[in-house]
Order: structure tokens, then C-alpha cells, then sequence
């Protein structure tokens, strides 16, 4: 599978337009409400104590539905409150494969790069988020039937490149500014594009 095969940074600009009314009257203002208050508790500092930014997250990004652990719990937001204190970008890969280390419910290793994602994100909002709509939205292949850590996460990275690209496309793109002008939220030009899509993938699933 290569990138050829996935929706064109212009076929998602055709979407977004063509269901423009749609997304806006439809769009979901408690999600980017959510988003906000958890920006801002990140503000504040550690979040290992932070246990209303911890209940917030869980339930905002459905980790109680991912069949992980408490063990896995702990290791995330300790994770993610050294990411928060690091001069350096996340490396999801990384992230991913520590986390991948922690059995899940069934006592199978999980891999949670979506959710890795979502704590990137939230962090630093550069980074997109990998949502399953937003995969089928961009026509994504699964990685279901790949085995293995490394050819499942080498399928992921490709992906989430291509996405982050795309998103740069539409950042750029005079027609899709009229759009995010019409976000009248205090979120960064590349979160209003990652909202944006996110919101229309809804549409599409």
C-alpha cells in the first residue's frame, strides 16, 4: 500500500467544502470546550496529581474502552507529564513501544498509537490526531492484519505522515482559511485544521 492509494489533499478539500454547511451546523463546540480545559490544566504544571485532568482524559479520549490496564493508566500519564517537562518533541514510536510493553485486560500487548496520539496533541497541537474516522476518512489502511510491533507501527508512521502533510496543504490553502476563520475558538491555525477534519470525519462514518 503505498500513499497513492489514500484520499488527495485535494479530495479532502473537495469534502470539506462540499459539506461545509453541514460540518459547522453539526460541529460538536463541548469537544473543543473539552480540548481547551485540558490545554489549560496542562498549563499549570505536573499532571500526575492533576486527578480531574486525568478523569477528564479518560473519558474525553474513551481509554476505558480500550481494554487497557491500570497499570497502563499510571505509565501513560507518566509518560506524558515527562513529555510535558521535555525541551524535545514527542518520538511516538517510542511512546508507542513503551506503552505497547503493558498487557492489556487480556493480557495481550496493546497497541494504542491513536491514543499516543491524542497525548501528542494535546501537547503540542502540531500534532494531529489519528482517529479511526479520521483513517477512514483518508481512506487509511488497517494494520490489523499486520503482525508484529514494528510493521504495524512502520504502517502508522507512514500514515501519520502523509496526514501531517495534508494538514499542512489545507493550513496553506486560501479556500480552507475562509473555513478556519469560521472557528472562532483560541486554538492554533494547525489544531483548527485537525478539529476541522476531525469534525467532517464524523460526516463520512
Amino acid at each position: 500500500m503505498t500513499a497513492t492509494n489514500y484520499a488527495t489533499g485535494a479530495e479532502i478539500k473537495t469534502y470539506l467544502l462540499q459539506h461545509k454547511d453541514q460540518i459547522f451546523s453539526e460541529w460538536d463546540a463541548e469537544t473543543t470546550e473539552i480540548y481547551l480545559f485540558l490545554r489549560d490544566e496542562l498549563r499549570k504544571g505536573p499532571i500526575l496529581d492533576n486527578t480531574l485532568f486525568k478523569f477528564i482524559f479518560r473519558s474525553f479520549y474513551h481509554m476505558d474502552n480500550r481494554s487497557v490496564t491500570e497499570a497502563f493508566d499510571q505509565r501513560f500519564f507518566s509518560i506524558m507529564d515527562k513529555q510535558l517537562a521535555s525541551p524535545n518533541l514527542p518520538n511516538l514510536t517510542t511512546i508507542t513501544y513503551d506503552l505497547y510493553q503493558v498487557k492489556n485486560k487480556n493480557n495481550n500487548p496493546s497497541m494504542q498509537f491513536p491514543l499516543v496520539t491524542n497525548m501528542a496533541n494535546t501537547i503540542h497541537p502540531n500534532f494531529p490526531t489519528y482517529t479511526p474516522e479520521v483513517a477512514k476518512l483518508f481512506t487509511f489502511t488497517s494494520t490489523k492484519h499486520l503482525s508484529g510491533f514494528y510493521k504495524k507501527m512502520k504502517r502508522f508512521i507512514e500514515q501519520y505522515r502523509y496526514l501531517h502533510r495534508t494538514y499542512v496543504q489545507l493550513a496553506l490553502d486560501p479556500d480552507i482559511q475562509v473555513l478556519l476563520n469560521q472557528i472562532d475558538v483560541d486554538l492554533p491555525l494547525f489544531k483548527k485544521v485537525d478539529s476541522l477534519v476531525f469534525e467532517a470525519s464524523k460526516l463520512a462514518n
